[in-house]
């Protein structure tokens, strides 16, 4: 189910084998159409070519495939658990409850570790009767699978880890093969080292995914089961002495010392595991040095210290020739230098500079000016990098003039790839502005909304725009799990909290906390939010924040996932209604506590976070003693596209590049950008970072 999974998930479609088609004994058509109106109820219907393929399915595998499919897309809005909150009434019968009656079943519910509940008589509910927009899926083919295993190891930046079991069935299919011929690397080098690890279990040569010393440590740490990031010391696992003896082959030939250095404790061991000792060569050269010298000298190093000392003319004479490190090191230069033969030089070689990191830098320097902090989301904590005081000011006219610069670079190479001609009459969606570049996607949450970046504002779908009502959800199975909803003002100063400490107020009332969820069924908690009586209460944001109050990470409960619902109707249909889910995500990360996404009341925006965290170690981990924390968490995320670019920014410059026009209305267009639709979908990330970016 690998390709019917991706086709639905990532390319909103439905993937039919051709060995499931029958010329003879065919599927009945009745069966096709019962399966369409149940994909009605799921927000979902079928193009004509899906349903005249759908016909053809033999009557055998003909009722598995459409029970497969109905799976997936009812897993995708989380339809496939039964949701028991601690309320079956809820969430009339927590408005009406006294303070008294909901302590003493929560006090009840503790004392006996979770095993008791109340017990309450559930009442019919009237039946909802809201529109949802509906989903076109159209047919996808086994070529258009394999364009996209394409699109995905060409992209530019990370993968989410989702995609990493469709990966594995590309390579095994061949696929890569095709990918190879084409093209000489792969651009991001972390992909690049997961799909080596995939060849070389599958007893494939992986020489051509090793470009550098450390591609090679790469490899090892995905092998181990470890993350390509590196951002940790490996516990390497034993390997074959076959596949040592290849490692160390390919490292003799890219080893260099600047590499090693860098991640220098991860390598020590790493050379213990590949027993380098057994062979002559640099690589046991280099591994004796890191052994038995303190701080082994690169040829680099000059260029650090004189980059620290301020010495600009040194550093700027060795940077030259190394672009893309040149484009990292620019502010830190231009601050320190006293005239503009820095940026003169910068601009000579700019074009250089791989786009990824041109991008990079124009939102960096884009937004100099405009927070006090940067942030950084690095490895599940939240780093706030202060400017020094000693530090020199960038002047408003060097800013501009870097600017400048970079996006002329970026014009330049953008001209070679013709997405556009001067005849293209392109239209932006007023939804693209609030969407951020597609870089940094690998957070460990899997959500049914197709990738987007951290910072990124969705505006409500129009049939959602008058809806008043936000239910957040979680559902998992295991220990204990806490829902909460952290009420903003405009400042970020006042705060309210709802969760189990605090059931309702005016404008809010969750479900009930339940401490215990073991399987089959697991436990559910909800939290309603009137947007109106939180608007008019002084509140402008609302975050949904899911911890782990005791238990182990989230990626090692059997099950954890959570989401919200929009309703008109706070009490119509059942708590959980599947057509009125609007994001659900997999909670997988190797954290114990995470920021799904924030609500701005006021424009009714989800602000896209996905910020998983780690929680204090010294007190209970709620919400209540993090709230400084949550604070400067959506502080950060509401500031990334100060320093970031966007994606009506990129499809400009990519307009300019081709003197192609930007139209105002959808009529008068021969391509537009959209999100969710459009000839170019701002969701569909494989594309824009291995074709755009």
């Amino acid at each position: 189910m690998i390709f019917e999974q991706t086709s639905f998930d990532a390319l909103k479609g439905i993937y039919i084998d051709s060995k499931y088609i029958s010329p003879d004994e065919t599927i009945s058509q009745d069966i096709v159409y019962t399966f369409m109106l149940e994909l009605v109820q799921l927000n979902c219907i079928l193009e004509k070519p899906v349903i005249d393929e759908l016909c053809k399915l033999s009557s055998v595998e003909g009722m598995i495939i459409l029970t497969q499919y109905l799976t997936i897309i009812k897993e995708s809005l989380g339809h496939r658990v039964n949701y028991e909150p601690m309320y079956p009434n809820f969430p009339l019968q927590v408005m009406n409850a006294t303070n008294l009656e909901l302590f003493t079943n929560a006090i009840l519910h503790y004392y006996s570790c979770g095993t008791w509940k109340p017990v309450y008589i559930k009442e019919k509910r009237v039946e909802l009767d809201e529109e949802s927009t509906l989903v076109k899926l159209k047919l996808i083919s086994l070529d258009d699978l394999k364009q996209y295993f394409i699109k995905l190891i060409s992209s530019k930046t990370g993968i989410p880890l989702n995609y990493d079991t469709f990966i594995k069935q590309g390579i095994t299919e061949g696929w890569f093969d095709i990918y190879s011929a084409q093209f000489a690397e792969i651009p991001f080098r972390e992909t690049s080292c997961k799909l080596a690890v995939e060849c070389l279990k599958q007893g494939k040569d992986i020489a051509y995914f090793v470009k550098t010393t450390t591609d090679v440590l790469r490899i090892m740490a995905v092998y181990s089961g470890r993350s390509a990031d590196l951002k940790r010391v490996v516990k390497f696992k034993s390997m074959k002495r076959k596949e040592r003896r290849l490692l160390v082959s390919l490292l003799e030939s890219v080893i260099s010392i600047e590499d090693v250095k860098r991640h220098t404790s991860i390598w020590i061991r790493a050379f213990h595991c590949l027993h380098v000792g057994e062979y002559r060569g640099k690589v046991n050269e280099i591994a004796t040095r890191f052994r038995n010298e303190n701080n082994v000298p690169t040829k680099n190093s000059k260029l650090y210290q004189a980059i620290e000392k301020g010495e600009t003319d040194f550093a700027v004479g060795i940077l030259k020739n190394l672009p893309s490190m040149f484009a990292r090191c620019l502010d830190k230069l231009l601050r320190d230098a006293s005239d503009e033969k820095t940026l003169a030089e910068f601009t000579k070689i700019s074009q250089s500079v791989e786009s990824k990191i041109l991008l990079q830098a124009l939102g960096h320097f884009k937004g100099s000016d405009k927070v006090s902090k940067r942030t950084v989301f690095a490895d599940k904590k939240l780093i706030m990098i202060e400017k020094k005081e000693s530090q020199n000011a960038l002047s408003s006219s060097i800013t501009t003039k870097v600017i400048n610069t970079i996006r002329h670079a970026l014009i330049e190479k953008y001209k070679s790839l013709n997405h556009f001609t001067t005849d293209s009459k392109v239209y932006i969606s007023k939804e693209v502005e609030g969407i951020l570049l597609p870089m940094q996607l690998n957070t460990g949450s899997n959500s049914n909304k197709r990738s987007i970046a951290r910072g990124s504002r969705i505006i409500t779908d129009e049939l959602d725009i008058n809806k008043n009502f936000i239910r957040f959800f979680i559902h998992w199975i295991g220990r204990d799990i806490d829902l909460s909803g952290v009420f903003l003002h405009e400042d970020l100063e006042t705060r309210s909290v709802i969760n189990y400490t605090n059931l309702k107020e005016g404008y809010a009332v969750h479900s009930g906390d339940l401490t215990n969820a073991p399987a089959p069924d697991g436990a559910s908690e909800f939290i309603d939010i009137d947007i109106d009586k939180a608007l008019n209460a002084g509140y402008r944001f609302v975050q949904m924040d899911v911890r782990v109050y005791s238990g182990p990470t989230f990626v090692e409960h059997e099950q954890c996932f959570g989401g919200y619902m929009m309703r008109q109707d706070q009490l119509a249909g059942e708590v959980f209604e599947p057509s009125t889910v609007r994001v659900k995500m997999d909670l997988t990360s190797e954290t114990k506590e995470i920021s799904p996404f924030v609500f701005d009341l006021k424009t009714k925006e989800l602000i896209w976070m996905d910020v998983p965290k780690n929680p204090k170690v010294y007190c209970p981990n709620n919400v209540n003693n993090n709230l400084e924390k949550i604070k400067e968490t959506l502080k950060a995320c509401l500031e990334l596209p100060l320093i970031k670019v966007n994606m009506k920014e990129l499809m400009e410059l990519h307009v300019i590049a081709a003197g192609a026009t930007i139209v105002d209305t959808r009529e008068d267009a021969n391509f537009v950008v959209g999100l969710g639709e459009g000839d170019l979908d701002v969701y569909d990330f494989a594309t824009i970072n291995s074709k755009w970016i």
